[in-house]
């Protein structure tokens, strides 16, 4: 599966500049560092034909897919939403069960290659095995933290086997884990309670990704634009949550833009020639907001 990261470091920059010419933001290399996003994973069962296991191998793809183009533009730290507590419940966590065992050797050899920290945040001391398996999935993953430990690139939290009430209850790891800046949000428009990450959530902004997380429906370049708007959201909520100050003039700017003009954003930058030439993939589109409204964009 190594082949699905096809894309250099050189093009996933020059796509990430030419995307932020687009978004019409600047940024440093700084706010990339900082940058920390939880892609919460979702619509895998909907945005293709894949059935069973293949279909959530496919969203792992995505989820490393879009990692990496992270980790190549200098973001420490980024947290993927895999299982929370309720699905081993669902009738299909088999397939997701096999998914990911299928998965641990393309994240250790990815980890392996780019120098990336694994670790795993959840209750893996509970069982977490589907059926009859004998895997012992739990410590599988624990293995793969420990073989990653020394690692000194991006650090990639995978949450398994989730929930905010159970991380609430363990202070000596929220403590230690970044905070989350910018929340991407695969095909609903809302936030689970229970898979917030507990402590580290409280100046997050929000990116409504109307599209699944399907690594065969994503470009390179529309997952490169997706990493633009997230840190363009990152960029304009920063310092807004409880140390807010406004300067003269400024409350009645907003007040202008949001009450009376109702400000709203909407740009496409899909280009239909260049899809047909080189991508084939349908159109996507995310929402962010800023102080005064929403920014819609389609890429």
């Amino acid at each position: 599966m190594d082949e699905f990261l096809e894309i250099s470091d050189e093009k996933i920059s020059d796509l990430f500049k030419k995307s932020a010419k687009n978004l019409n933001f600047s940024f440093l290399n700084k706010d990339l560092a900082d940058l920390c996003v939880y892609d919460m994973t979702d619509g895998t069962r909907t945005s293709t034909n894949l059935k069973g296991s293949d279909a959530y191998i496919d969203g792992g793809l995505f989820a490393l897919r879009f990692t990496n183009v992270l980790r190549s533009l200098g973001a420490k730290n980024i947290y993927l939403n895999v299982i929370h507590t309720g699905h081993k419940k669902r009738v299909n966590y088999g397939d997701i069960y096999q998914a990911m065992l299928k998965l641990v050797d393309v994240y250790l050899n990815y980890a392996n290659k780019y120098d990336a920290k694994l670790k795993f945040l959840g209750n893996l001391d509970e069982g977490i095995d589907s059926g009859d398996s004998k895997s012992g999935l739990a410590e599988i993953l624990k293995g793969l933290e420990k073989k990653t430990q020394n690692n000194n690139g991006t650090t990639i939290y995978i949450l398994i086997n989730f929930s905010t009430r159970w991380l609430a209850k363990h202070e000596e790891i929220y403590n230690n884990l970044p905070e989350v800046n910018v929340v991407v949000r695969h095909t609903k428009g809302y936030i689970n309670g229970d898979m917030q990450i507990f402590g580290r959530m409280d100046n997050h902004s929000l990116v409504y990704a109307q599209n699944g997380s399907s690594s065969l429906n994503w470009s390179d370049r529309q997952i490169v634009s997706l990493a633009a708007i997230c840190l363009k959201s990152y960029i304009l909520n920063r310092g807004t949550h409880l140390t807010k100050i406004y300067v003269p003039g400024e409350n009645e700017d907003v007040r202008k833009n949001r009450e009376i003009e109702l400000s709203l954003i909407h740009k496409d930058f899909y280009d239909e020639k260049e899809n047909e030439d080189k991508e084939n993939k349908f159109k996507k589109r995310a929402i962010i907001f800023s102080a005064v409204g929403p920014e819609i964009y389609e890429f």
